[in-house]
């Protein structure tokens, strides 16, 4: 007797029971490389705080590897780190409800000395209803926070420079501005733009808004230009009108200014903005126009004693014979000429009174003979341009007075005594 079984559903029963343990070992496969190979530490343990199981990052982090920690507890091994994690594995045993983003700050050597920076989450991990484990996801931070206290440092260094910069820019005798963008919106003033301008709440306004005077200026088109061109202006020297100090809403005199512009580039080099340097040249322009007067002056001054000179050599010629004649009484004028001018230099700042004059010219003659002449005119204050030819009208008068007339006798002695006509 031949008896058959159909053994089609056990076999099928078989195929698919090895189908299936071989999806559960490829998934528990692909688990477990993703467990050991993950850049973050994964660990899970027990209530005594036993290793149940540890990746290679986890075990990095502790600084031993994965056989040295299996079945050992982390009070064992790692008291420091445990110190720090226990308060969190401890809640979640108690509570059942996961700690997530957990900063954990502590030592990683044996020593002590170097400190680690971690975000940690612990999560509950349950047989049944109850816990039996808590699992650990740990990533280290210590990089990060080097960086991020890198930064900081660097932050401060960078807001420490830029406020010395401003303190410079502060104690300048200049006003500076410092503008950004198309609009040209402040970024700083200096301390002397507010004091001449006033308090303005200028901060992040755009210059046209709140700064009249650059319109007053035209320098509004010359912040476009630096703007969009990247190359400075000036300096170039304007005359404007600034508030007072007293009243910022009365203008006070006319000021001259020098004012240059330059570009500021952005990291990328396009244009960021302009700074404005302008200096106060009122002195120097005053100064500048007092040498072309006196300039101007000297010239005048140079022109009519040429002229004088020019008239004194025809009026001797005229009146001499002789070369030796002519040349005496040439060059004798021609001191008279210079002995008034040096007078004039040494009292240009002075009255010119027509009393100095006969006294210096009377003195010419001699001391002694100048004391026995005594006059009385009218005291007058000469203008400049007639005193070179009146003291040579005078030096003529004395000269042949001396030669031919009434001042011979003085010499012998006599006293004279000059009176004003009435």
């Amino acid at each position: 007797m031949i008896t058959f079984v159909d053994l089609t559903e056990s076999r099928r029963a078989e195929a698919k029971a090895r189908q299936q343990t071989l999806t559960i070992e490829t998934q528990f496969a692909e688990l477990t490389a993703l467990y050991d190979g993950a850049p973050i530490g994964l660990a899970l343990m027990d209530r005594d705080l036993r290793w149940l199981r540890i990746n290679e990052t986890m075990s990095q982090i502790n600084g031993l590897s994965a056989e040295e920690q299996i079945g050992k507890r982390m009070r064992e091994i790692a008291p420091i780190i445990c110190a720090a994690v226990q308060p969190h594995t401890d809640a979640v045993f108690k509570t059942g409800k996961p700690k997530l983003n957990v900063e954990i700050v502590t030592s990683v050597d044996a020593k002590g000395s170097e400190v680690g920076h971690f975000i940690a989450d612990y999560y509950p991990v349950f047989a049944g209803d109850e816990i039996y484990g808590v699992g650990s996801c740990v990533r280290d931070v210590t990089e990060e926070k080097r960086l991020q206290a890198a930064l900081e440092t660097t932050k401060l260094e960078l807001l420490e420079s830029e406020a010395r910069l401003m303190r410079i820019f502060d104690s300048v005798p200049a006003i500076i501005t410092i503008t950004e963008g198309p609009e040209h919106k402040y970024l700083f003033v200096s301390k002397l733009h507010r004091k001449v301008y006033g308090e303005r709440d200028e901060i992040g306004k755009a210059a046209v808004d709140v700064s009249p005077e650059l319109a007053e200026q035209n320098l509004i088109e010359k912040f476009d230009g630096v703007f969009h061109s990247g190359e400075g202006f000036g300096p170039a020297t304007t005359q404007a009108r600034v508030p007072s100090e007293a009243d910022q809403t009365e203008p006070r005199t006319s000021g001259w200014f020098s004012n240059t512009l330059q570009p500021w580039f952005k990291s990328d080099g396009s244009t960021g903005g302009v700074i404005s340097c302008t200096f106060g040249v009122t002195d120097v322009q005053q100064a500048s126009s007092q040498k072309e007067m006196m300039m101007r002056e000297l010239q005048h001054r140079v022109k009519n004693l040429l002229t004088t000179v020019q008239s004194i050599a025809y009026f001797t010629e005229t009146t001499t014979s002789t070369k030796e004649e002519f040349n005496a009484a040439f060059f004798e004028r021609l001191a008279a000429i210079g002995y008034t001018n040096d007078h004039l230099v040494s009292i240009d700042s002075n009255p010119r009174r027509l009393a100095d004059l006969i006294d210096r010219e009377l003195e010419r003659v001699g001391k002694k003979m100048a004391a026995r002449i005594q006059w009385d005119v009218i005291d007058l204050l000469l203008p400049e341009t007639h005193v070179p030819l009146l003291a040579l009208a005078i030096h003529e008068l004395t000269t042949n007075s001396l030669k031919y007339g009434a001042l011979l006798a003085c010499r012998r002695g006599n006293q004279y005594r000059l009176c004003k006509r009435r």
